[in-house]
């Protein structure tokens, strides 16, 4: 009788795990930003295509609150998308990023991991939006990530405006002369 009680009880806690993942699943079905935890929110893409943004916001207290929301910007392929975590690592994203920017290129390591082969290679969620968003600045990520070293540093004796080689367009040099 003991092995019986036993089943039912193994029985029962497959069950349970199997509502669980259903719900789990169902509940990301149909993926609104507004309607995503904040621990979700930053590159995720919602069901019609348009990518979710975290912004930050303070209270009248002045402690901070989060709030996830759909922004203009639209993914190449993905839907209903949540970033991995293995993603997160890998191109060196953070999960509670705040707003849609290339700055993260400016920190000393983000362009190796987001340049790094498990990121280039694994990640095109997170790559499409990164070229989306340079592209819009007029940067080429492509050439950047060329003149990134294999451990993960920018070339040295670069000027301190580094990424300027890389604008799609050169923009012409202020002409001087008399003010009118």
């Amino acid at each position: 009788m003991h092995s019986t009680k036993m089943y039912f009880s193994t029985e029962w806690l497959l069950i349970g795990i199997s509502l669980i993942s259903l719900y789990t699943i169902g509940a990301y079905a149909n993926i609104d930003c507004e309607e995503l935890p904040v621990e979700d929110c930053a590159f995720a893409v919602s069901s019609s295509g348009a990518r979710c943004v975290l912004e930050k916001y303070r209270t009248k207290s002045g402690s901070p609150l989060y709030e996830c929301q759909t922004s203009t910007i639209m993914a190449e392929k993905a839907e209903e998308w949540i970033e991995s975590d293995e993603c997160m690592r890998s191109c060196g994203v953070d999960r509670m990023s705040v707003g849609l920017s290339t700055d993260g290129f400016l920190e000393h390591n983000f362009a190796g991991q987001f340049c790094s082969e498990g990121c280039q290679k694994n990640c095109p969620n997170i790559i499409d939006l990164f070229t989306k968003l340079a592209a819009g600045e007029g940067l080429y990520l492509p050439h950047v990530c060329n003149d990134v070293r294999p451990r993960g540093s920018i070339k040295e004796h670069q000027p301190s405006n580094h990424f300027s080689r890389f604008l799609v367009e050169d923009v012409a040099p202020p002409v001087e002369g008399p003010i009118l």
